[in-house]
């Protein structure tokens, strides 16, 4: 629903936008696919907007013969007044002494006459519009703004009380807010469905409450909603949401203003994190960051352009948990998501550092909720990067399986770890580097423990 004049140019051709603007001080640009403006470009309907009261913006559509300014109802009264203001600017610059509003010619001296008629209409049209939504005839109402898209739902129709000034104050209100709509894309096709919202991290984004592309798209009943945080990780909509809502501002009827922390997403990648392009539930259940990641280690191969195989990223990992579980330190909520783990270690016709790239989240990241309490703080004293720790056993395990010649191979370029074929052999260098490590750590414990039980018995007596 709009305002919507003509004015017959008589071949004066097209008009200088920023000339047009600067006359009343406005901004100018240029709405995308999604009603969201692009400052400073001029496109097929052109936005002007004030920016010291962005609320509602003007539109402007012209080709040689003609230009087309419109204005979205309901408005204010200002937005109104500003509306007529323009239609005159734009009759002087052509030289036209009228226009037209649907097929009726009006003189330019009668458009400030029409700002009182206009705003009694948006008024009216603002009465049904708000008693509509108290009766739940409609859940919400769509108004296309100056910058991002608003959506009045019944507090807000409370909250302006049909007062087309406090309505536009409303939309201005959250039109200056310092936050950005963020850019939606969608999949539709095939298996899967699936609808992705960017964000970006350490700004204010607005995001819908329930993700529903409202912005007239389309979407199947069936379909799966995510958010990508670019560089970070993919998540869950509803993860992400439950996450960072309780902390959260309200934008309008619709949306709320998200504000994320690179730091605490780091975190979160590693509870909620999600593979969007394959489907596959990869919540990684680990508190803090991962403590080794094929992926890790493929960047090495990228970055050093190494010859070996992208698997060979996973042999120590594999091999860490293979004894892991040998030795009982994986806790039972990592067993019961791989109900199967047990199988393919038993199945010599399986790789299981295939099975740890396609099937445990996250490429089969060690983090430390996979382990027992007992598997956690093993892990964390032995899984260190240094002289000492499980890095440094596998560093030695490669020089003992290849030999000091092929260990420095320049071709290597002091990655020799990444070129050991994963066979049994170079299995058990590695288990009996940490059975040695776990029986020091035991030992370790046993005499913090004969210490601990010293000292209470001098307190005791």
């Amino acid at each position: 629903m709009w305002i919507e004049v003509f004015v017959h140019k008589e071949k004066k051709g097209i008009l200088d936008i920023s000339k047009l603007a600067s006359k009343r001080k406005l901004g100018f640009g240029k709405a995308d696919k999604d009603h969201m403006l692009i400052k400073g470009e001029t496109g097929e309907y052109t936005r002007l907007y004030d920016p010291l009261f962005p609320g509602m913006a003007m539109e402007l559509k012209q080709d040689e013969a003609t230009a087309e300014l419109r204005l979205n109802f309901p408005a204010g009264s200002y937005d109104i007044d500003l509306f007529f203001l323009l239609t005159k600017d734009i009759c002087e610059a052509v030289e036209s002494k009228s226009f037209y509003i649907e097929t009726v010619e009006l003189s330019v001296e009668e458009a400030e006459e029409l700002t009182e008629y206009y705003s009694d209409c948006s008024v009216e049209i603002l009465k049904i519009l708000s008693g509509q939504l108290r009766e739940s005839k409609v859940t919400g109402l769509i108004i296309y703004t100056s910058f991002y898209p608003f959506v009045i739902g019944r507090k807000e129709a409370d909250g302006f009380d049909n007062d087309i000034d406090k309505y536009a104050l409303m939309i201005n209100e959250a039109q200056r807010k310092d936050a950005v709509y963020s850019k939606c894309w969608s999949y539709i096709g095939g298996d899967r469905n699936f609808c992705v919202y960017e964000v970006k991290p350490d700004a204010r984004n607005i995001l819908p409450v329930h993700p529903v592309p409202f912005l007239g798209r389309s979407m199947p009943r069936r379909c799966e909603y995510y958010v990508d945080v670019p560089g970070i990780a993919f998540f869950r909509y509803s993860d992400f949401m439950k996450h960072f809502r309780p902390s959260s501002e309200k934008y309008d009827g619709a949306s709320v203003i998200i504000t994320p922390d690179s730091d605490e997403l780091e975190d979160m990648r590693h509870v909620y994190g999600v593979d969007v392009a394959s489907g596959r539930e990869s919540q990684f259940r680990s508190r803090g960051k991962f403590i080794d990641w094929s992926g890790y280690h493929y960047g090495k191969i990228i970055r050093k352009g190494l010859q070996t195989k992208e698997l060979n990223c996973f042999n120590h990992i594999a091999a860490y948990l293979h004894w892991c579980y040998s030795k009982g330190l994986l806790n039972r909520s990592f067993l019961r998501e791989y109900s199967d783990f047990a199988d393919i270690l038993n199945d010599r016709n399986i790789d299981l550092r295939v099975y740890l790239k396609y099937r445990v989240a996250n490429s089969g990241a060690i983090g430390a909720e996979m382990f027992t309490a007992e598997g956690r703080r093993f892990t964390e004293y032995y899984y260190v990067f240094g002289d000492d720790g499980y890095p440094a056993d596998v560093d030695s395990a490669a020089f003992e399986f290849l030999g000091e010649e092929e260990y420095g191979t320049p071709e290597f370029k002091d990655e020799a770890y990444l070129f050991v074929p994963y066979t049994d052999e170079y299995r058990q260098m590695l288990f009996r580097r940490m059975d040695a490590a776990l029986a020091k750590y035991r030992s370790l414990k046993a005499k913090q423990r004969r210490r601990d039980d010293r000292s209470y018995a001098i307190f005791d007596r």
